[in-house]
């Protein structure tokens, strides 16, 4: 029976408000507050190409920031000393909310997906960044140096959420094309992604009403995914 770590999700708003609310009495350090979190494991994902503003301007960060996209892992401990905060750089979006990361049950590990690419030479706007398309999948043992361990890349572009079976075994992704919403499952054994089995979400008689200037693929935009919790639907 797995173990069961209580997990919290932040985007980078949600966690400066948090901080900045907790800090209104007296400056204190991000693991001073984390202590304070009742939560085995703290997970933040930062796109480094997005700012407040860009979500009402399109204009990504300057470029020549030293933003990165990063997934930040934060393990609260009894004070800030016995806090531990590791970082590491991996494509992620923060277009919505945080669908685009998944932790295993037992805390062990993280997946993320890439809704869009990063940024390259002349790239100042979100319309001009290129779709994502790669999962990629994080070994947390050490929350204070977590590493890359797996990555592979998806039949379609623009994946939506990624959820990881209860057992830790199989991951769910899904995505949109002009052509069909799809779920693809992937099997995660010992560190390494497996191969990709997609499903059209119509040919399993998911359907809808498209409605709009664009009809979806039968009908259905999928925008999450997510696991019974016996991990058999």
């Amino acid at each position: 029976m797995p173990m069961i770590v209580p997990q919290l999700y932040l985007l980078p708003a949600a966690i400066a408000a948090l901080l900045a609310g907790m800090s209104a009495a007296r400056a204190q350090s991000p693991a001073d507050l984390a202590s304070r979190i009742e939560a085995g494991t703290i997970a933040v994902i930062s796109d480094g190409d997005f700012v407040g503003p860009t979500y009402a301007t399109g204009r990504l960060t300057a470029a020549a920031s030293s933003h990165r996209d990063l997934l930040t892992m934060i393990a609260p401990g009894r004070d800030a000393a016995a806090t531990r905060i590791g970082q590491v750089e991996v494509s992620n979006s923060v277009t919505g909310p945080p669908e685009v990361l998944s932790l295993t049950r037992d805390g062990r590990t993280a997946l993320v997906v890439e809704r869009l690419q990063g940024r390259g030479p002349g790239i100042e706007t979100v319309q001009q960044l290129g779709p994502g398309r790669r999962l990629f999948a994080v070994d947390l043992t050490d929350k204070a140096a977590p590493r890359v361990i797996d990555r592979i890349e998806l039949p379609a572009t623009h994946p939506e959420s990624v959820r990881v079976s209860p057992d830790g075994r199989t991951v769910a992704v899904v995505a949109n094309t002009d052509r069909a919403a799809s779920l693809f499952l992937i099997p995660f054994r010992d560190g390494r992604l497996g191969p990709v089995a997609a499903h059209d979400l119509a040919g399993q008689g998911v359907t809808g009403t498209s409605t709009g200037s664009a009809p979806k693929p039968g009908g259905v935009t999928a925008t999450f995914a997510d696991w019974h919790p016996s991990g058999r639907f």
